[in-house]
């Protein structure tokens, strides 16, 4: 699950410092399964990929090549919030630089 399945740039960085992460099979499992359940199409919003005639038939294909598929016609189970468009790398920085920020400007007073 730690083999990369494709980079993709991160929603939250500026143009000038456009940080790419690695998407890994696992992560991509893991949005495929409860809680997320995505379908195709928004799974290929997550992973970046334009808009395309075939688009998510080439996703399904890539997939499938790594034997991970997604039942045609499948509705995602729960409901999409900002968080859903965040890859697993970037929560992880986002999570770091906040700690970061939060313990150099708001020390924690007794």
């Amino acid at each position: 699950p730690m083999e990369v399945f494709c980079t993709v740039p991160g929603r939250l960085s500026l143009l000038s410092g456009a940080s790419k992460y690695n998407v890994t099979i696992g992560e991509v499992q893991r949005r495929l399964t409860y809680p997320e359940s995505l379908n195709v199409s928004l799974l290929g919003g997550v992973l970046r990929r334009a808009k395309a005639k075939n688009g998510n038939h080439a996703l399904r294909s890539q997939l499938e090549e790594r034997n991970i598929t997604i039942p045609t016609g499948r509705r995602k189970a729960a409901s999409v919030s900002l968080f859903t468009s965040l890859l697993e790398g970037e929560s992880a920085q986002l999570a770091n630089d906040f700690n970061t920020l939060c313990g150099k400007f708001f020390p924690c007073r007794d």
